[in-house]
C-alpha cells in the first residue's frame, strides 16, 4: 500500500491566507498520453496542512506499467469543474519497469 500526506501547500498568491483544498487523482491510460480522473479527495477548507480522508483504492497489476498523478486544487467556488479552481501542486509517480 502506498500512503502519502500533503503537508504545507505552498501559498500561491499574496491574499491568500488559508487554502480549501481537494486532491484529485488521475490515472493514464495504457498506451496513451491522455490522463483520466480517476477520484477526488473531499475539500478541506481553510488550512495550508489538510488531513484527506478519503482513500483511493486502486487494483495492482505487477506486469503493467500504472502512472498516476496527483493534483492539488485550491477550491474557492462551488464548481465541480476541476479547471475553474487554482491548482497548487501537481506529482506524478512513473513506476519503473
Amino acid at each position: 500500500m502506498m500512503k502519502r500526506k500533503v503537508l504545507r501547500l505552498q501559498i500561491v498568491t499574496v491574499t491568500a491566507a488559508h487554502v480549501s483544498a481537494v486532491v484529485v487523482l488521475y490515472l493514464q491510460g495504457v498506451g496513451s498520453k491522455e490522463w483520466r480522473e480517476f477520484g477526488r479527495t473531499e475539500v478541506i477548507d481553510n488550512t495550508l496542512n489538510p488531513d484527506f480522508v478519503r482513500k483511493f483504492v486502486l487494483d495492482f497489476f505487477f506486469e503493467e506499467k500504472q502512472n498516476l498523478r496527483f493534483d492539488v486544487y485550491n477550491v474557492d467556488t462551488r464548481s465541480c469543474n476541476i479547471s475553474k479552481h487554482v491548482r497548487l501542486h501537481c506529482t506524478a509517480v512513473l513506476p519503473f519497469l
